[in-house]
């Protein structure tokens, strides 16, 4: 029959590092989360999010210029860049959409705490000035902006 904790037992596993209480079979949803696993939960959102983006600009008529969809008819709207493994690519950001009439945007999706990936993306954001959006609405709003403008 497995011991009971104690309260004693409750506030140390509370005060372990992670490591620690992963040993001693404490996995609490309740103990604090190292930097690491708070970064990659940011990520897997962020992830969330230029997914959410993308379906919501594929419906809008802009394509993602892949293999299958470059073999259709031309997209409405225009095309929206995506790459795999961007990541290897730090001087690109997020989200890149190329209109029909030769114009484009670019711009960086986070979450309130998110890092950049790269010294060069917040070189690009923070320097030159290209966007940052934190919510799927204000990115969407943003193009509808940029579709707009002369």
């Amino acid at each position: 029959m497995p011991r009971l904790m104690s309260i004693s037992d409750i506030h140390m596993s509370k005060t372990m590092a992670d490591l620690n209480r992963k040993i001693v079979g404490n996995n609490s949803p309740h103990a604090p989360q190292s930097d690491e696993h708070k970064a990659t939960v940011l990520e897997k959102a962020e992830r969330k999010m230029q997914a959410e983006l993308e379906m919501l600009l594929q419906t809008h008529g802009y394509w993602k210029r892949i293999e299958g969809w470059i073999r259709q008819e031309q997209p409405p709207r225009g095309w929206q860049i995506h790459l795999h493994e961007a990541k290897k690519n730090p001087k690109l950001l997020d989200i890149v959409l190329l209109s029909l009439d030769g114009r484009y945007t670019e711009f960086e999706l986070k979450k309130i705490g998110g890092r950049y990936s790269s010294d060069g993306q917040r070189i690009l954001c923070e320097d030159h000035g290209l966007p940052v959006f934190y919510s799927v609405e204000d990115a969407y709003t943003h193009v509808i902006g940029w579709e707009q403008m002369d």
